[in-house]
């Protein structure tokens, strides 16, 4: 047997609503629902306010009072206001779902930046001496000499991120001659040491090169360090840093200080930014041969 059909009080647009199978159990048609599409859930009783609800609901046996009650209350509200959905007639939320009435949106979270997008700006490489080019160690001779102890591979490093054309510069808080002896070896011009406050350097070197914040990548090892992993793009964290580092680090190097976690860094960025295969072709045999100026430094 073919259902009845029941068509809307209110305006009619001269056409009768075919039965849905929602509509089996008493509920009313709606003859064009574009109207009420857009409309959210505060907005139902005004889009269902002069619509026939069938009796099998406790609220729905004397359904025109109780639905201009229902309005009037809706118009006392504060505009804005989502109307309590628990209250709402179940002929009211079943034709929400059966006109497809959407939702109200939620707040988008804002997205955050993948490790990769971070690499690929990176122009510049500041690192600490003490804890990162080093150990951590200070030794000291019987003619009170220092000594400090570097790594190969992370000098190696360097000599490519330099071969690359990127830009390199040392700040530490500890003024030694010695640091100034190895970066001369590895190509590093910018060296800024001495005072333990370090933000200054960083923004004098910002100045220098004309590069912006997001350009630039800091390897540190301790608490003196927070304020420019902070704010730089990438910062990076050897794995024996402190634990204030770790909260704030973009990346944590799988090696420590001393022993390989500035050639990490280095090989991540370049391989990020497309230029470590490219740059290993120099070693080929059957690439022209370099002069002793254009080979990496170790």
């Amino acid at each position: 047997m073919r259902p009845e059909t029941h068509q809307a009080h209110g305006p009619s647009r001269g056409m009768e609503a075919v039965a849905r199978p929602w509509q089996r159990l008493g509920a009313v048609s709606i003859p064009d629902a574009r109207p009420i599409a857009a409309a959210r859930w505060h907005a139902l009783p005004h889009a269902f306010g002069t619509a026939r609800h069938h009796d099998k609901h406790d609220r729905c046996t004397e359904p025109r009072r109780y639905t201009q009650a229902r309005h009037q209350r809706h118009e006392n509200r504060t505009r804005g206001r989502t109307t309590d959905r628990s209250r709402l007639c179940p002929c009211f939320v079943g034709r929400f779902l059966a006109t497809g009435l959407r939702q109200p949106r939620t707040r988008r979270r804002a997205r955050t930046v993948t490790l990769a997008e971070r690499c690929r700006n990176i122009e510049l490489l500041v690192l600490d001496v003490d804890g990162v080019l080093t150990a951590g160690d200070i030794v000291y001779t019987s003619q009170e000499t220092e000594i400090k102890g570097f790594y190969v591979r992370d000098g190696a490093g360097l000599g490519l991120w330099r071969r690359s054309g990127k830009h390199a510069a040392i700040v530490s808080g500890r003024y030694s001659p010695v640091t100034l002896l190895r970066a001369r070896e590895v190509g590093i011009v910018q060296v800024l040491q001495g005072d333990p406050v370090k933000k200054p350097y960083f923004d004098r070197l910002l100045a220098e090169l004309r590069l912006a914040p997001a350009q630039v990548c800091f390897i540190g090892d301790d608490v003196p360090d927070v304020p420019i992993l902070e704010e730089c793009g990438l910062a990076c964290a050897v794995s024996d840093a402190d634990p204030a580092l770790l909260r704030v680090a973009h990346y944590v190097t799988r090696m420590p200080g001393g022993r390989g976690a500035v050639r990490e860094v280095i090989e991540l960025i370049l391989k990020a930014q497309g230029l470590w295969w490219r740059i290993l072709r120099m070693y080929r045999p059957e690439s022209p041969g370099q002069s002793a100026q254009d080979r990496p430094y170790a």
